[in-house]
């Protein structure tokens, strides 16, 4: 089980103004965030929830470039005897649907 921890963060101006445009349906940094994460925020939600909200798409986004490196690595990592078994096994399995 996980716990919620409140942390305390400093923001400039400019980033307030756009936490506080995300609060707000109705405005393109709303719209913006519910496209990008599928995040449904409430009409007017709370600071708290926009900042979770905003933090959360920002992980997701870390975590989808960290799995794109590990594929990567992967990818380079295969040998051609890696490929050649693949390629026999695919078409075992061909052969096994025909």
């Amino acid at each position: 089980m996980s716990t919620l921890t409140r942390k305390n963060i400093s923001l400039h101006t400019s980033e307030i103004e756009i936490v506080n445009r995300v609060r707000n349906e109705g405005t393109a940094e709303h719209a913006a965030l519910r496209e990008v994460s599928g995040l449904d925020l409430p009409a007017a939600a709370s600071e708290a929830e926009s900042l979770r909200a905003i933090l959360k798409v920002g992980l997701w986004a870390i975590e989808e470039k960290v799995m794109t490196y590990g594929y990567a690595a992967l990818a380079a990592a295969r040998t051609g005897e890696d490929v050649e078994t693949t390629a026999a096994i695919r078409r075992r399995g061909a052969s096994y649907r025909d």
